[in-house]
C-alpha cells in the first residue's frame, strides 16, 4: 500500500528529534494523558547502537517537510517495532515497510497499550498475535519514608568490583531464567549500573536494578529488575528491597516509584507489589509476528 497523496517518506535526521517527539507525545497524551516520552530520549534513540537511520526509520512528511508520522524498527535478537501514530496518515505503510525490512524468520515485536485500539487493529490485520501482558505499577511518595531494617543475616552491596558484579548478574540471570521475554542479555552486553546485591550469610541471594527511566517524565524512580533466588524466598527480601527503594526515591525528592510486572511471572510478584502499596496504572500487551 502506498502513501496518501502529498506525503513522502524519508530517513529521519538527527535534527528531526523534536518533530518526532511532538508526534509521539501527542499520541501518548491522547491515550494516557501523559507524553510518556522526552526529547532527550527520542534524540538518544536516533543514535542508539543497532539502529540504522538510513534503513530502519521512516519519517513521513508533507510537501512542506512537516512531520506527519514516524516508524522505526530496531534489529537485534528479535526486531522491536514502533509506530508513533497508528491512526495518523501512513501508519499502514510504516508497518508494511518494517515487515519488509526484517529478515525472514525474525520475530517482530511491539508493545501496545491496552487502550490503543487503532494500533491493535492495524497489527492484527497483518497477522500479529498477542503474547504476555505487562502491568505498570506505581506508588506515590508524599512524605519522607523511613528505610527498613534488613532481614537477619542480609547485607547489601553495590557491585563496584568484578567479582560482585558477576555475582549480581548470576542472581538476576537465575531469577529471570523462566521468563524468556525478560531474560538477561549476555554478561558482556549488560550495563551493570543501578544494581544492588543482597547476600544472606555471605551468599548472593537477591538483586535489584533501578533506573531513571521515568525520572523526567513522571518524576518517579523505576525498578527495572528484582530477583530473589528460590532458596532465599519467604524471608521478606523482596519486600525489604522495595521498601528500601521507596525510601531512597523519596529521599531523592522523587514523587513515586514505578515498575512493570509480567503477567507470566511464575512468582507471586503481583501480590507482593500490591501489599507494599503499588497500584496498576496501565496495562500493555506484547504482540509479535514471525516474518515469512
Amino acid at each position: 500500500m502506498g502513501l496518501p497523496d502529498g506525503l513522502v517518506a524519508r530517513a529521519p535526521r538527527l535534527t528531526d528529534a523534536a518533530a518526532i517527539f511532538e508526534l509521539l507525545a501527542a499520541s501518548n497524551t491522547r491515550l494516557t494523558g501523559s507524553p510518556d516520552a522526552t526529547l532527550a530520549g527520542v534524540a538518544a534513540g536516533l543514535t542508539a547502537p543497532g539502529f540504522q537511520r538510513e534503513t530502519d526509520g521512516w519519517l513521513i512528511v508533507d510537501d512542506a517537510d512537516r512531520a506527519v508520522n514516524f516508524g522505526a524498527v530496531v534489529l537485534g535478537r528479535h526486531a522491536d517495532l514502533m509506530i508513533c501514530g497508528p491512526d495518523s496518515p501512513g501508519a499502514d505503510w510504516l508497518l508494511d515497510s518494517a515487515i519488509t525490512r526484517v529478515t525472514r524468520g525474525t520475530r517482530l515485536e511491539i508493545a501496545v497499550l491496552r487502550q490503543n485500539e487503532p494500533l491493535r487493529a492495524l497489527i492484527t490485520s497483518r497477522g500479529f498475535v498477542r503474547g504476555t501482558s505487562y502491568f505498570q505499577m506505581r506508588v506515590d511518595h508524599t512524605a519522607p519514608i523511613a528505610g527498613p531494617e534488613p532481614p537477619a543475616g542480609v547485607a547489601l552491596t553495590s557491585p563496584y568490583d568484578e567479582e560482585t558484579r558477576r555475582a549480581a548478574y548470576g542472581v538476576l540471570a537465575d531469577g529471570f531464567a523462566d521468563q524468556a521475554a525478560d531474560a538477561m542479555p549476555p554478561y558482556d552486553e549488560w550495563p551493570g549500573s543501578g544494581v544492588t546485591l543482597a547476600t544472606l550469610d555471605g551468599r548472593p541471594v537477591a538483586a535489584i536494578v533501578t533506573e531513571n527511566t521515568y525520572a523526567e517524565t513522571d518524576h518517579c524512580g523505576y525498578v527495572a529488575r528484582l530477583a530473589v533466588l528460590p532458596e532465599a524466598r519467604g524471608r521478606g527480601l523482596g519486600r525489604f528491597f522495595l521498601q528500601h527503594t521507596f525510601a531512597t526515591d523519596a529521599a531523592a525528592g522523587l514523587t513515586g516509584t514505578m515498575l512493570d510486572v509480567d503477567s507470566n511471572n511464575p512468582t507471586p510478584a503481583l501480590g507482593l507489589y500490591e501489599s507494599v502499596g503499588l497500584r496498576t496504572t496501565r496495562v500493555s500487551d506484547d504482540w509479535s509476528l514471525v516474518v515469512e
